[in-house]
């Protein structure tokens, strides 16, 4: 065999065939090992994703696979807090963890962001920017409180609301609305159920339920989400999404709002000695805000509203019910990226109504309502 070429000789040793890589012809199928072309730039092109459509995207990989993905305009930040590991014990950029959870104090603006199983990050408002990647391998949440359960001594605690004084868009306190409390008796008589605070313009999240009825008295009313009207106020674009601000007409914008709370459960109590208590309603969902390249979620991101508590009686009574609370209204999840790779939860439901309970005889079963689903934004670029 020479240095230039490959040479086949037969048993008897005559030559058979000259493989020289001049007299090599043709294209070799890219399942054969080649990529079926006879120029380079051709040859790159065909092992690459399809470009169609793809002008000015980055070539990324997930560790698998490779795909195209928007460069974003800018809209991911530089990166100025580096790489980022909330682990659910070290201190990252002054939050302290308490029992695997983090409550952020500050927009996130990191090259990477990484939350490990586990490890539950509260956005608290706060929205995160990150110039390649966020792995959540956890839960990213801004989640309604729920309800509190109505005890012996104690009617049910008002749901807080999600946090809403972050840099998102909201002012504090009117981005979500806390449950309404539940009531309690201790003597024949009946207490109708508190109703929750209503955010009446431009709620991108969910209404909150009803609290329960107890015989001919109400439950509290939920929270009332008004939507934007028309086209205006909602985050179809990277800037009303990154800043949360809302067009209220075609010259004006303001501030988005999210979930509202559930009303408090109602008690009734006809005859006889013990304790009657409804359930506190949920509190309202708020928003979370995340714009990356690349979001890899493999945990759970959520902005759910809060379930409502459960009622409670006690005693020799008939006709006692205490009313379930009614649950919090969903917020907002708004997702900016390039690619997108979900292998877990993303919600922002709203919550499950509490529980009645009763004694005796009761004119008709007290049903608390849950909470209104929020919205869920993808913004591809």
């Amino acid at each position: 065999m020479s240095s230039n070429n490959l040479n086949i000789i037969s048993g008897n040793g005559s030559l058979i065939t000259d493989l020289a890589a001049a007299n090599v012809t043709g294209q070799l199928a890219i399942a054969n090992g080649g990529t079926g072309q006879s120029t380079a730039n051709a040859a790159l092109n065909a092992l690459l994703p399809s470009q169609t459509s793809k002008e000015g995207k980055t070539l990324i990989s997930n560790g698998v696979d490779s795909s195209w993905v928007g460069t974003g305009g800018g809209c991911f930040g530089q990166g100025t807090q580096g790489d980022i590991t909330f682990d659910g014990s070290t201190t990252i950029l002054g939050m302290v963890p308490v029992a695997n959870v983090y409550t952020s104090n500050q927009d996130i603006y990191a090259t990477t962001m990484t939350v490990d199983s586990g490890v539950t990050f509260n956005t608290a408002g706060n929205k995160i920017v990150c110039l390649t990647k966020v792995l959540n391998n956890g839960t990213i949440a801004n989640n309604g409180g729920a309800g509190g359960n109505a005890t012996s001594g104690a009617a049910g605690a008002a749901g807080a609301a999600a946090t809403s004084g972050g840099s998102w868009g909201f002012t504090t306190g009117a981005g979500t609305t806390a449950g309404a409390v539940g009531r309690r008796i201790v003597a024949v008589s009946t207490s109708a159920g508190a109703a929750a605070t209503g955010l009446a313009t431009s709620a991108i999240g969910g209404s909150g339920g009803k609290g329960g009825q107890a015989g001919a008295v109400a439950g509290g009313a939920g929270g009332a989400a008004v939507a934007p009207a028309g086209n205006f106020g909602y985050p179809y674009s990277i800037q009303d999404a990154l800043t949360g601000r809302r067009i209220l007409t075609a010259s004006t914008n303001g501030q988005w709002v999210c979930g509202c709370g559930g009303g408090g459960g109602a008690a009734s109590f006809n005859t006889g000695t013990g304790s009657v208590a409804s359930g506190g309603g949920g509190g309202g969902g708020g928003v979370v805000c995340i714009a990356a390249p690349y979001i890899e979620n493999n945990g759970t991101i959520s902005a759910n509203g809060g379930n409502g508590g459960n009622g409670y009686v006690a005693g020799t009574i008939t006709g006692g019910v205490g009313g379930g609370g009614g649950g919090g209204g969903g917020g907002a999840t708004i997702l900016i990226y390039g690619y997108l790779e979900n292998n877990g939860t993303i919600s922002a439901n709203g919550g499950t109504a509490g529980t009645a309970a009763t004694a005796g005889a009761i004119s008709s079963t007290p049903v608390a309502v849950n909470g209104v689903g929020g919205s869920q934004y993808g913004i591809q670029v």
